[in-house]
């Protein structure tokens, strides 16, 4: 069923057409409309430091005041973007199967990575943290492998699952990446807007939030996974 909607999209049918149409990821990701893929990426700047994750959570504006907000494409922001500062990065992730997933990084200076079970950001639990003593290179993701791993997930296809990470920088060769490997595969690759949804409402307008909770309110009787939406809590 090659999307038969057409992409003529209202939000509400979005978990039924993953779950109940059997649409491949390739033509489940076409009828994804622009404005709704991605990473939430917020940023914080002039931190009094940098080099620690803390120096990022114990600032008076963090989590609610970021200095800039934006959607980007994957968990690999921009690198070399600036001194003392931190981000954070969210989405929905949407599993194509269901199986065993596990989840990689690299950064510098500190970063943590978090998976929820289901959609609500509270039961995060962290996967990945890699400290100030053991940052990395951009593209060296063996050089601690404990650390910069994930144990195995088993995550259900078509369910929404809440993915965060966090990461701040003292001075130069800032990054943070990333990356997933799928069921049934031997290598990673990066987490993108092909299985990712930013549905963050302070980025979207009256119009999409009204789609938005139409699609909370119909996506239990559709799927048989429940959801709870609060727009006022959902970040």
């Amino acid at each position: 069923m090659m999307c038969s909607l057409q992409c003529n999209f209202e939000i509400s049918l979005l978990i039924f057409v993953i779950t109940a149409v059997q649409l491949s990821i390739a033509e489940f990701s076409s009828c994804i409309p622009e404005e709704y893929r991605g990473v939430r990426r917020e940023i914080w700047r002039g931190l009094n430091g940098g080099w620690y994750l803390t120096h990022l959570t114990s600032d008076s504006r963090f989590p609610n005041s970021p200095t800039e907000e934006e959607i980007i494409a994957t968990f690999t922001p921009p690198i070399n973007d600036g001194n003392h500062y931190g981000q954070r990065l969210q989405a929905y992730f949407v599993p194509p199967i269901s199986g065993n997933y596990s989840f990689y990084a690299t950064c510098d200076s500190e970063c943590a990575f978090y998976l929820s079970l289901d959609e609500k950001p509270g039961n995060k639990k962290e996967l990945i943290r890699i400290d100030q003593d053991h940052r990395t290179g951009y593209d060296q993701w063996d050089r601690y492998p404990l650390l910069q791993s994930s144990c195995f997930q088993q995550l259900e296809r078509g369910k929404l699952y809440y993915i965060e990470a966090l990461h701040c920088n003292f001075i130069n060769n800032d990054h943070v990446r990333i990356h997933i490997k799928l069921p049934g595969s031997n290598t990673t690759r990066p987490l993108d807007r092909e299985y990712l949804f930013s549905l963050f409402t302070r980025l979207l307008g009256p119009d999409l939030l009204r789609s938005i909770e139409t699609m909370w309110r119909n996506v239990r009787r559709w799927t048989g996974h429940t959801y709870h939406y609060k727009r006022e809590s959902y970040v």
